[in-house]
């Protein structure tokens, strides 16, 4: 495991060196070269690390806890999706109104919030009274959180380097989920191993810790946001 990091970084800081030579980059680093872009790359990349985790625990909760099949596990997530549906419909008016900081800041607290819920499942946990509700906030937030992030990325960039920051963006998010996931993962064994209680009640002190340092990624969004001088009239800062 270690020379796998070892071999990675050693490819990583390659790559990275051939990009900053070669005259067509894939990745022309440039891109990060603008304070508040760069800052809504991390967050491209922070917010999926949270949601990948939600993904992961609560699928695990429903179906190794709850006893519920796949296709109602599916149904179960339907608030989140309901949530991120509205309030994406909503983040236009709401950019336009409330400024990109204060619409992605808000977003970034209601996502946070939901996901710290979650954490307070325990096996007794019901769906209604439990997750439905903090999983339609967890939605509610991301979409507030995703347009002005992508706003905040694209704004300013020239038509030849379009492509390669939507990819970026793109790669940013796959690259996060699967990050985090690993990340919370660990704190989940760690958590297991620490509680060291039987069946579902271990598995379940392992969801609910995962799941708060989930919530973590989500607030460290909005502690960088915050610390910006992010002027909404323009959103790149160029």
């Amino acid at each position: 495991m270690t020379w796998s990091f070892v071999a990675a970084t050693v490819l990583l800081g390659t790559f990275l060196a051939v990009e900053r030579r070669v005259r067509q980059p894939v990745v022309p680093l440039d891109l990060f070269a603008v304070r508040n872009r760069a800052i809504a790359f991390i967050g491209m990349l922070l917010v999926p690390a949270a949601m990948f985790g939600v993904f992961c625990f609560d699928t695990q909760y429903f179906q190794l806890v709850r006893d519920y099949s796949p296709l109602r596990t599916g149904l179960a997530f339907l608030s989140l999706a309901v949530g991120t549906f509205a309030s994406s419909m909503l983040a236009a008016r709401a950019l336009a109104r409330h400024g990109l900081r204060r619409t992605a800041g808000g977003g970034l607290v209601l996502a946070a919030a939901g996901i710290l819920l979650q954490s307070m499942l325990s096996t007794d946990s019901g769906y209604w009274t439990a997750l439905f509700g903090p999983l339609l906030i967890n939605g509610l937030g991301l979409g507030f959180v995703f347009m002005p992030l992508s706003v905040l990325i694209l704004t300013g960039v020239t038509p030849d380097r379009a492509g390669a920051a939507s990819g970026l963006m793109q790669t940013m998010q796959q690259v996060g989920g699967a990050l985090g996931l690993s990340a919370l993962v660990t704190v989940y064994g760690a958590a297991v191993r620490a509680a060291d209680l039987p069946g579902p009640d271990g598995m379940v002190e392992g969801y609910a810790t995962g799941l708060l340092a989930g919530a973590g990624f989500p607030a460290l969004t909005l502690i960088l946001l915050l610390a910006t001088r992010t002027a909404d009239a323009s959103p790149a800062g160029e």
